[in-house]
């Protein structure tokens, strides 16, 4: 039999390990990259679009405790924290109004409903 405790250490040391050499590969050749060239415009983009996907899903086909909540207030308050974002441009203030909305929409559903 195994020690859990082993297991769970060499998880750990195996997900460092492969996650390390492509982080020290993108330190080296950092610096021989253009930041603006076309490539890193494209490897922004596709960030940003890998980042909106996630976003989609968790908005829409939720898990967990957050598929019990509605559809309307999670939009809602995605709507409210992007408007905050588009117009402040401030991403700590966007992230407490889109959390402090659903919260109070939660807060508004049970206790009237």
């Amino acid at each position: 039999m195994t020690d859990p405790t082993l297991f769970i250490w060499s998880i750990i040391a195996l997900g460092f390990a492969a996650t390390f050499g492509w982080r020290m590969a993108g330190l080296l050749i950092a610096r021989h990259v253009n930041p603006d060239s076309l490539f890193m415009t494209w490897i922004n983009a596709a960030a940003h679009a890998m980042v909106a996907g996630v976003m989609v899903i968790i908005l829409i086909h939720p898990s967990g405790a957050l598929a019990d909540t509605a559809l309307t207030f999670r939009l809602l308050s995605f709507a409210l924290a992007l408007g905050c974002m588009i117009i402040t441009r401030i991403l700590w203030l966007s992230i407490l109004v889109g959390i402090s909305s659903f919260a109070l929409f939660q807060i508004i559903i049970i206790q009237y409903i």
